[in-house]
């Protein structure tokens, strides 16, 4: 992992740890505008291949953070259910620790 996406995947982390520690979901920051991540791999790639290099579709085989918790949370906050939300937010959180290079969790 470069030095560049090791940084965005660090800043996801601290942005979703913000997020599980929100007082309301007014207060939740989520979506490609405000993910580090994806402002370096969303939208980069060609048809069909959004997200390539990102490291969570390097994990889940898929873009978009579709099969992580993200989904979760967005159902979430869509539907205005904040305790569903914030656990969904704990779970991302350890979802993207989990992409962490050994030396860097």
């Amino acid at each position: 992992m470069d030095d560049a996406t090791l940084q965005a995947l660090k800043d996801s982390i601290a942005k979703w740890e913000k997020n599980a520690r929100a007082e309301c979901l007014d207060n939740v920051r989520m979506g490609m505008l405000h993910c580090p991540l994806c402002k370096i791999f969303n939208g980069r790639g060609h048809r069909g291949n959004d997200c390539e290099g990102c490291p969570v579709r390097e994990h889940t085989g898929v873009q978009y953070c579709y099969e992580t918790p993200y989904w979760d949370a967005d159902k979430a906050n869509d539907y205005f259910q904040f305790e569903r939300f914030l656990s969904a937010a704990r779970a991302e959180v350890d979802f993207l620790k989990s992409l962490l290079p050994e030396a860097q969790s």
